[in-house]
This record gives C-alpha cells, sequence and structure tokens, in this order.
C-alpha cells in the first residue's frame, strides 16, 4: 500500500504528536481508512519530510506523532515564478496543479483588464487556491509548497519582471 503524504500546517519535529480535524481528518479516516499504527508521511512545507505513525483515529480528529525526519529535498535548483492570469473556476485550478508539479516557486495571480470578478470575490478563491497548491505538493512529492502571492495588477506585475535581476527568453 502507498504511504499517504500529508500537508500539516504546524511547526514538526521527531517525536511530536499533531491533530489532525475537519476535511483532511474525513479523509484520512473515511476515504483512506487508515487505522492505528498505520504510517504516514508528515511535511509542513519548510523542508524535509517526517515519518510518522497514526495513534488514534475518532469522530472529531486523527493524532499522528512524527517519529523520523528525512532532509531530503525535492525541490528545483530554479526559482521559477509564474504570473497567472485569473482563469475560470476549473482551469484556474487546473493551471495551479500543474505548476505546482513543475516545480514553480512563486505563483503570482495577475489582475487583467477584462477580469469580470471582484477583490472580495476572488478573496474566497484565494484560500481555495491555497489548498489546491497543499493537494498537488501531497501528490506530487514536494516539500516546500509554492508561495501563492496576493492579486497583483498586470501593470504592477510587468514593473516587477523588469525590475528583476534575471532574463526572458
Amino acid at each position: 500500500m502507498h504511504t499517504p503524504r500529508i500537508y500539516v500546517d504546524a511547526d514538526l519535529a521527531p517525536n511530536t504528536t499533531v491533530t489532525i480535524e475537519g476535511g483532511k481528518h474525513h479523509h484520512l479516516r473515511n476515504v483512506l481508512r487508515l487505522k492505528a499504527a498505520d504510517a504516514v508521511i508528515l511535511f509542513n512545507g519548510q523542508g524535509g519530510e517526517y515519518g510518522a505513525e497514526v495513534q488514534a483515529i475518532t469522530k472529531q480528529a486523527t493524532q499522528i506523532t512524527t517519529l523520523t525526519y528525512d532532509p531530503i529535498n525535492r525541490e528545483s535548483p530554479l526559482h521559477i515564478c509564474l504570473l497567472q492570469g485569473i482563469l475560470k473556476r476549473d482551469a484556474m485550478i487546473n493551471a495551479l496543479q500543474r505548476a505546482t508539479e513543475l516545480g514553480v516557486s512563486k505563483i503570482i495571480p495577475i489582475q487583467t483588464q477584462h477580469l469580470s470578478e471582484n477583490r472580495v470575490q476572488l478573496a474566497g478563491r484565494w484560500e481555495a487556491w491555497q489548498a489546491v497548491i497543499e493537494q498537488s505538493s501531497e501528490q506530487c512529492g514536494r516539500t516546500q509548497l509554492p508561495e501563492l502571492a496576493p492579486l497583483t495588477r498586470y501593470t504592477e506585475a510587468v514593473s516587477m519582471v523588469q525590475n528583476a535581476d534575471f532574463d526572458l527568453r
């Protein structure tokens, strides 16, 4: 059986216990059907992975204890920044998934002239996009999450690129 990788937004160290609730708990308990003593891999997006073991699963939460630390680095040595125009829901999710899988280190959503949604509507989508990045990182084996920058106007993004110390080819 494949060992599940789980992203947790917490400081990790060997021999610490992490409690997982909500949607991830539901996935571990009802979809993967994990039991006590099952092995999992935890990562927090700061590099490296932690070999861990499920201690207990209740109706409300899953408790996992980290056992070992592996300082593995699967990140690209290239620093890739993606300026991505806002797309319709499914297309944007697909773009974020592929960017994460390909090793992009920073994603900057761009507000273009013809964007029909306002910033308030996009604020809720930003959290969903962050969840997509986390899930894609779990699946593709990355140990660091790409940074999802706030919505940026096109003109600001172009000036950022012109001031950067790299070459666009």
